[in-house]
């Protein structure tokens, strides 16, 4: 008796297995493609959402190319370091190591570079930028009708 009990028990076991294994198998879930965005979309984006406008992101695309070309690194992958000056922004290391570290920013991450940017920018308007690239980006913005005193 004990022997077809068993015998019983393995065959359901053996059948409920085979419907298992029969069942189409679920596709992994795909994950959706995150769309990453330019520094010049995050800047744009990052104004937007602290209250800024599109005259200041024009502002800022302006300073930014003229410090860095929007570029955050050289050809070889190094981030762009110029006597201290950091990334896209080219922020300043010793005016402003203490500060952005204490924030948790890191100025050699494209968009924390940025982010720290607008901090100053919010703070000074474009004086941290003015008397390195000013020469650039005045006579830029005063061609959009943008006048920076």
């Amino acid at each position: 008796m004990r022997k077809q009990v068993f015998i019983l028990l393995l065959a359901g076991l053996s059948v409920l297995l085979l419907i298992g294994l029969a069942q189409p198998c679920a596709e992994p879930e795909q994950k959706q493609p995150t769309a990453t965005l330019t520094p010049k979309e995050f800047l744009k984006q990052e104004l937007f959402r602290n209250g800024f406008t599109n005259r200041d992101f024009s502002i800022l695309e302006a300073v930014f190319f003229c410090e860095s070309s929007w570029e955050q690194r050289y050809e070889d992958g190094t981030v762009k370091v110029s006597n201290g000056n950091i990334g896209l922004a080219q922020i300043n290391r010793f005016a402003h190591e203490i500060e952005y570290t204490k924030l948790g920013l890191d100025p050699y991450d494209d968009f924390q570079n940025l982010k720290y940017a607008i901090i100053l920018y919010k703070r000074n308007g474009v004086r941290d930028w003015l008397q390195w690239s000013g020469h650039c980006f005045v006579p830029l913005l005063a061609q959009q009708g943008i006048i920076i005193k």
